[in-house]
């Protein structure tokens, strides 16, 4: 079903980029879940020209491949092995207009943020990560096939544009920090690190603001290829920390922006999604548990306290009229839940940083003198699954059609994604019990080492929310 239909909308290119997307990541994790030769069905459908390669696409300001039918399409070749010479092109074109953009640019009469993850910087930024990390793979099972030059070629220059754009995003960042304090109502909801995204609203969501970007800069592929980063890793946990405490004097809501966005005084609640809303903060929050040598030494009780507010918030406010999607639906609020639960479960989180907890957190969060996600999990799977309510997948009036209902993030692919991973999520949570059972591991005495040693192929497998990544995948023994 998930090729067929996303075969569907390539034909039709309807929004091509995201179906693609969409496909190579379920490919690549379909052989941990079932036997369907995924894999050799799309490789099938390149050879009859499904997946062809497109002509450069790009508008002013916008490089990422999120928005982009050419770079959507140059991934998912890659993948495949089979890229071509108009991919590299398109590679390269992208990536030497996006370091030479200037952070903002004007776009029907407006000043936009050129830095966001759905259609800026972070978010090349962030397909040049997937591509270092699907290029071992990908390499050593096609070294011979067609394409394979042209796939090594653009896997070198990916590590070489990758500290090129961390730079340049981050120094966008300190420029947008210092303004932001100038600017701002309240200094202590300042963020050192901020991009403006329109006029003078800094967005906090994930798809069009701070808490997106700063997430893909906390990729810990970045400081393997260019430890500079660790030189702003406190400005990334103080502009974490400012946005934890609005969320938690909002009782756990994210504002849509600084100042706050004009339509927001006429909401009767605020918005509960992943591109504006706490989902977003959430989602951030498990990447800097994530990065282990970032969370080692910030991760703070505070996190911990705006996590348990804003996923309350989420699971009281997150099953939304518009649907199963990830950028505003149900799927979307789903995932950050799913994503805290590994980050809980296999011991991410420092426990040193439950100290300053409220019993009721450390109750939540704290079993036998470990760490838990239990209360995460539970949510997030009710969640998914109420996703198989919505259209088009299923017939309940009360969901709206999305806009685009095939799309990664309007529509069902995006779903599948999530779906996928909650599956390889419940299947290591299942593996680790028959080990318990087995006398492979003592519960509790076993470590989160152990518990991650012993998953680390489970958790290898997942690839973590389309266009920020974050996952398992570098993750060593």
């Amino acid at each position: 079903m998930t090729i067929s239909l996303a075969y569907h909308v390539a034909h039709t290119k309807c929004r091509v980029q995201g179906i693609v997307l969409g496909v190579v990541r379920v490919s690549s994790q379909l052989a941990t879940i079932s036997s369907i030769p995924l894999e050799d069905e799309i490789h099938a459908g390149q050879k009859d020209g499904i997946v062809p390669s497109f002509p450069l696409d790009l508008k002013p300001g916008r490089p990422s491949p999120l928005g982009s039918t050419a770079l959507g399409a140059m991934m998912l070749r890659f993948k495949l092995g089979c890229a071509d010479e108009q991919d590299l092109f398109n590679l390269y074109s992208a990536v030497g207009l996006a370091l030479k953009q200037e952070t903002t640019f004007e776009m029907r009469g407006h000043q936009m943020g050129g830095d966001e993850v759905l259609f800026g910087r972070a978010g090349l930024l962030s397909a040049m990560l997937e591509i270092k990390k699907e290029a071992s793979h990908t390499q050593q099972g096609q070294s011979d096939g067609p394409g394979a030059e042209i796939s090594r070629k653009i896997a070198e220059f990916a590590n070489n544009a990758i500290p090129k754009l961390t730079r340049t995003i981050v120094q966008a960042g300190k420029e947008g920090g210092d303004k932001m304090l100038k600017s701002a109502a309240d200094p202590g909801s300042a963020c050192p690190i901020s991009w403006p995204w329109i006029d003078s609203y800094y967005s906090l969501g994930a798809m069009h603001g701070i808490t997106g970007i700063l997430a893909v800069l906390l990729d810990p592929q970045i400081s393997t290829l260019d430890g500079e980063i660790r030189e702003y890793y406190s400005d990334i946990a103080d502009s974490i920390s400012a946005l934890c405490r609005v969320c938690l004097e909002t009782n756990g809501n994210l504002p849509a922006s600084i100042p706050p966005w004009p339509s927001d005084s006429t909401r009767s609640s605020p918005l509960v999604q992943i591109c504006h809303g706490t989902p977003s903060l959430l989602l951030l929050l498990a990447a800097a548990a994530l990065n282990v040598d970032f969370s080692q030494q910030f991760y703070k009780s505070e996190w911990i306290d705006a996590i348990y507010s804003g996923a309350q918030r989420v699971w009281e406010n997150g099953i939304l009229s518009k649907g199963g999607s990830l950028c505003h639906g149900i799927a979307g609020n789903a995932w950050p839940l799913l994503m805290l639960h590994d980050c809980f479960e296999y011991g991410f989180i420092p426990l040193k940083s439950f100290d300053g907890c409220s019993e009721e957190v450390k109750a939540t969060f704290l079993k036998e003198k470990r760490s838990t996600g239990d209360w995460l999990l539970s949510r997030a799977v009710v969640m998914l699954q109420e996703c198989s309510s919505t259209r088009p997948f299923g017939t309940d009036e009360k969901y709206r059609m999305p806009d685009h209902p095939y799309s990664l993030f309007e529509g069902l692919a995006g779903t599948l994604c999530a779906w996928t991973e909650a599956i390889l999520a419940l299947l290591a949570r299942i593996d680790r019990l028959d080990a318990f059972e087995r006398g492979e591991l003592d519960f509790p005495k076993s470590s989160a080492e152990d518990v991650k040693a012993k998953f680390v192929g489970s958790l290898r497998a997942r690839r973590g929310f389309p266009g920020i990544g974050i996952d398992f995948s570098c993750y060593e023994v």
